[in-house]
């Protein structure tokens, strides 16, 4: 059973004490920048101001939302709105990649985040696949 709600921790990132973010605060990393150190298990906790987008290219595992465990596989894109009390469990954690933003209308500031991120990997970002059909 799940701490109660005045115990679940409220973090700015995961780890992180809370603050305030920017209007279009952006933040790309990749989960096992934070999952590694925690042995891929992310506890219950949650974001005031922040939203959260992950993507998964390889891998899978355990996905904790409010009361409900959904188990998840790549490809896949998991969404966590702001306030949603979250913990996830990684398994094959290869190609995952992490997007926390304040605002639904910065997603496509954080596309462009994501290809400099790809970009200064020496990687050639992902185009959608009506744009890759037509090239």
């Amino acid at each position: 059973m799940r701490e109660p709600q005045a115990l679940i921790p409220r973090f700015f990132l995961y780890g992180e004490p809370p603050r305030d973010a920017e209007e279009r605060f952006v933040h790309v990393e990749t989960i096992s920048d934070r999952s590694r150190v925690n042995d891929w298990r992310i506890q219950p906790h949650a974001h005031r101001d922040l939203h959260q987008l992950l993507v998964l290219f390889t891998g899978g595992g355990e996905m904790e939302a409010e009361t409900q465990r959904l188990p998840f596989r790549a490809p896949t894109l998991l969404i966590v709105p702001a306030g949603v009390v979250h913990g996830f469990s990684f398994a094959l954690v290869i190609g995952i990649l992490i997007g926390t933003y304040s605002s639904i209308a910065v997603a496509a500031p954080m596309l462009v985040a994501y290809q400099n991120w790809r970009a200064s990997r020496g990687k050639a970002a992902a185009l959608p696949a009506a744009k890759r059909n037509k090239a």
